[in-house]
């Protein structure tokens, strides 16, 4: 039989400042292989990665966007000014409006809810530092009023600092990797990796053999989202107070570099290939279909 465990971790109002590694050294017992699982926010907050709207000049584009959406300007220029591009926006309101989405099964407060889409009725689909995200990751839950939390810039940076000072303070050599919650095709949301450090994020089994002998065809798990999925269970997303889970038990493979080395290296020319592809294979009929069934 094999088992691994999750050990949730709370830890005090984390403030700019803070010595993170030692907050959680003191809170929980690390062991030699384990993984822990940060939230990205409680860096953001340590290392002051934080943003005052009160102090953002929004540019013209960003007033021509929030007008076109009815969003506040500041907002959008917080946006914009953190993105390496804006790919779309999700009509988010108008979805739970139309009944595409059922605000009845998603909400803990239907009121709420409604005022929180009122406030936030769109999201930007954006790519950032090689990543796909919404909203540049940019949130305000958990963190002081007027002030937005920001993905730190170098996530893989932030996990390898983090796992050598685990290191230094209590002797323990972890890997560490950093969370974020995003939104999921299905409107839900998941946690994923955003940066990691002494653990391989990407297993490789591609063409391992099953237990026939025949080469597998994919076995390509991505450790890493497995990882803060898997934390996800304990930290939740309000006032669980839980931003770091310890994953122990867990095989791996140790690996000195990050996240990053393991990004698609041409995904405009990955999208093109999707589409010559198709019209290969289907004809130039079934992608104007799938463009009318995107189209308003």
């Amino acid at each position: 039989m094999r088992e691994a465990s999750l050990i949730g971790v709370e830890l005090p109002e984390v403030r700019k400042g803070d010595d993170l590694a030692s907050l959680i050294c003191s809170s929980v017992s690390l062991r030699d292989r384990d993984v822990v699982a940060v939230a990205s926010k409680v860096v953001s907050k340590a290392k002051g990665y934080l943003l005052d709207v009160s102090k953002v000049r929004p540019s013209e584009r960003a007033i021509r966007i929030a007008s076109a959406l009815g969003m506040d300007p500041r907002w959008v220029e917080l946006v914009l000014s953190q993105s390496d591009d804006v790919l779309g926006v999700i009509p988010v309101k108008e979805l739970y409006d139309s009944g595409v989405l059922r605000l009845e099964d998603v909400a803990y407060d239907a009121e709420a809810a409604r005022r929180a889409l009122e406030r936030f009725p769109y999201l930007f689909i954006v790519r950032r530092s090689g990543m796909i995200w919404t909203d540049a990751g940019i949130d305000a839950s958990n963190v002081p009023g007027g002030l937005y939390a920001v993905p730190p810039p170098d996530p893989d940076a932030e996990a390898r600092e983090l796992s050598n000072s685990i290191a230094s303070r209590c002797g323990a050599r972890v890997a560490v990797v950093l969370c974020d919650t995003e939104v999921s095709v299905a409107g839900a949301s998941t946690d994923r990796a955003i940066g990691s450090y002494g653990i391989r994020p990407v297993d490789r089994g591609f063409g391992k053999p099953d237990r026939n002998g025949v080469p597998k065809y994919g076995g390509v798990d991505h450790i890493a989202n497995e990882v803060c999925a898997s934390a996800a269970l304990l930290a939740r997303q309000t006032s669980e107070s839980i931003p770091v889970v310890v994953v122990r038990g867990i095989s791996y493979e140790w690996y000195e570099g990050g996240l990053r080395d393991f990004s698609m290296r041409q995904p405009t020319e990955a999208l093109r290939a999707v589409i010559r592809a198709s019209l290969r294979a289907l004809g130039p009929d079934a992608l104007a279909k799938l463009v009318g069934d995107l189209a308003p």
